[in-house]
C-alpha cells in the first residue's frame, strides 16, 4: 500500500512539475520573440546612437524604473495566494474584493512612482551630469509610471493558468519599442526619439494587460467584477496581507539594487557610457534572468496549491525543477562563454565588446539562480516570506559591499563577481531553509 501511495504521489508531482514547464515554455515561447525583438532594439541603439547617448537613455530609463520600484507594492504574489484560498472556499465575492483592493494598491503605487521620480530628477541630475533637456525628458518618462497598474492583472492571468495570454501580451511592448526605435534610428532623432519610443511603449503595455485581465477575469467570475473596495473587510478577510504584501515588497526592493541602482551607480562611478556598457552585458545576461523570473512566477500557484492540500510532494517539485532548469542553464553558460564577445561585437558594434567579461559572469550568476529559482516562491507558498526576505537581504549586502569594495579594483567587472557571490550564498541559505521550513507539510505555517 506504501509503494502505492508513493507512487500516485509522483504521478501527481510530475504532473505539476509539467504544468511547470509547460507554463514556462509558453512564456518562454513569448519571451522568445521578444528577445529577438529585443536584440534588434539593442543592436539599432547600439549602432544608432553614440556609446555616451546610448547610456543617456538606458540611465532615464534605469532612473524611472528605480523609482517604480522603490514605491510601488507589486502585489502579483499576494493576489496568487490569498486568492487560491478564496476560491477554494468557493468565495467569488470575497476575490472580488481582493481584486479590487490589490488594484488600488497598485494604482496608487504608480502615481506616487510618478512623483516621486518627477520631483527627483533634478537631484539626481547632479551625479549623473544630465543637462536641464535630459532632466525633463526623465521628468516626461516617469509621468507613464501613473497608469502602472500590472501586478494585479499578472497575478490575475497567473492564478488562472492564461500563461498563454501572458506570453502574446508579453510580445506587444517589445514590438511597440523596436518600431520606435527603428523610426529614431531612420531619422537620427537622438536620445529624444529613443526615449519617445520607449514611453509609448510602456503606455500601451500597461493598458493591454489590464484590458486582457479583465477579459479573463470576465470569463472566470459571474455577475460585477467591482464591487467596490471594501477596505475593512478585506482587511477581515486577509488579516495577513499587508504583513505579506510588505514583505514581499521587502524582497523586491532587494531586487531593485541589484537591477537597477547599481546600473545608475555606474552612471555616477563611471559616467554615461560606462552605464551603457553594463545595460548591455545585462540585458545580454536576461537570456538567463528572464526565466528565472518566469520560472518563479510560473511554479507559486502550483506550489500554493499543493501547500494548502498538504502535498508531501510539495518538496519533490521545488527541487527537481530546479535541478531540471540549472543542468540546462549550465550548457547555455558554456556557449555564452565562448561566444559572448563576438554576440556583442555583432549586435551592438565594437566599441561595446568591453561588456563581454561582466556577460560571462552576469549568467554564470543567473545560472546558479536558475539552480534555486523555486526557492524563493517555495517560501512564499508556505506563507513563509520573511525567511526568504530575511536571507536574500544578507545576500544583498554581500552584493553591495562586494560591488563598491571591488569597483576601484576591477571596475565594471564587480557587479558580475557580486552577483556571483551573492547568488551562492543565497542558494546554499535558502536551500537549507526550505528543507527545514518543509520538512513535515502537514505542520507548516499556512496564513
Amino acid at each position: 500500500m506504501g509503494v502505492l501511495r508513493s507512487w500516485l504521489q509522483r504521478r501527481r508531482s510530475d504532473a505539476h512539475l509539467g504544468r511547470v514547464f509547460k507554463n514556462f515554455g509558453l512564456l518562454l515561447g513569448g519571451r522568445g520573440v521578444a528577445g529577438v525583438i529585443s536584440l534588434g532594439t539593442l543592436a539599432l541603439m547600439g549602432h544608432g546612437l553614440t556609446p555616451e547617448q546610448f547610456g543617456t537613455v538606458v540611465l532615464v530609463q534605469t532612473f524611472a524604473m528605480t523609482a517604480r520600484g522603490l514605491v510601488t507594492i507589486q502585489p502579483w504574489a499576494a493576489v496568487i495566494h490569498f486568492s487560491t484560498q478564496a476560491l477554494q472556499r468557493g468565495d467569488e465575492d470575497q476575490f472580488k474584493r481582493l481584486i479590487a483592493y490589490t488594484g488600488l494598491v497598485d494604482l496608487v503605487g504608480g502615481v506616487a512612482a510618478a512623483i516621486l521620480g518627477i520631483l527627483l530628477a533634478s537631484t539626481v541630475a547632479g551625479f549623473l551630469d544630465w543637462n536641464p533637456e535630459i532632466v525633463l525628458l526623465a521628468q516626461i518618462y516617469c509621468s507613464s509610471l501613473v497608469i502602472a497598474i500590472e501586478a494585479t492583472p499578472k497575478g490575475i492571468l497567473r492564478l488562472f493558468d492564461r500563461y498563454d495570454l501572458l506570453s502574446l501580451q508579453g510580445i506587444v511592448q517589445p514590438i511597440l519599442r523596436i518600431v520606435g526605435v527603428a523610426t529614431a534610428y531612420l531619422t537620427d532623432a537622438g536620445v529624444l526619439g529613443y526615449v519617445v519610443a520607449f514611453y509609448v511603449s510602456n503606455l500601451v503595455h500597461y493598458v493591454s494587460l489590464a484590458l486582457v485581465a479583465r477579459y479573463e477575469l470576465r470569463k472566470r467570475v459571474a455577475g460585477a467584477l467591482f464591487l467596490g473596495v471594501h477596505r475593512e473587510q478585506v482587511h477581515r478577510d486577509f488579516p495577513t496581507l499587508w504583513r505579506y504584501m510588505l514583505t514581499a515588497y521587502s524582497q523586491k526592493l532587494l531586487d531593485v539594487v541589484q537591477r537597477r541602482i547599481t546600473i545608475l551607480f555606474a552612471g555616477v562611478l563611471f559616467g554615461a557610457a560606462a552605464a551603457g556598457l553594463y545595460r548591455v552585458a545585462w540585458d545580454l545576461s536576461n537570456i538567463l534572468a528572464k526565466p528565472v523570473l518566469m520560472l518563479r512566477q510560473s511554479i507559486l500557484p502550483d506550489l500554493a496549491r499543493l501547500w494548502h492540500d498538504h502535498d508531501p510532494s510539495f518538496r519533490r517539485l521545488t527541487f527537481q525543477s530546479g535541478l531540471i532548469a540549472g543542468s540546462v542553464s549550465a550548457a547555455i553558460l558554456g556557449v555564452v562563454t565562448v561566444v559572448g564577445r563576438p554576440l556583442i561585437e555583432w549586435v551592438m558594434g565594437e566599441p561595446y565588446i568591453d561588456a563581454a567579461p561582466l556577460l560571462v559572469l552576469l549568467v554564470l550568476a543567473g545560472t546558479i539562480d536558475l539552480f534555486g529559482f523555486a526557492l524563493r516562491p517555495a517560501g512564499y507558498a508556505m506563507g513563509r516570506p520573511g525567511v526568504i526576505v530575511a536571507i536574500n537581504t544578507v545576500a544583498m549586502l554581500i552584493y553591495c559591499g562586494l560591488f563598491f569594495g571591488l569597483t576601484s579594483r576591477v571596475g565594471l567587472l564587480a557587479p558580475g563577481l557580486a552577483s556571483i557571490a551573492a547568488a551562492l550564498f543565497s542558494l546554499v541559505c535558502l536551500t537549507v531553509a526550505v528543507v527545514r521550513l518543509s520538512r513535515d507539510t502537514s505542520s507548516g505555517v499556512r496564513t
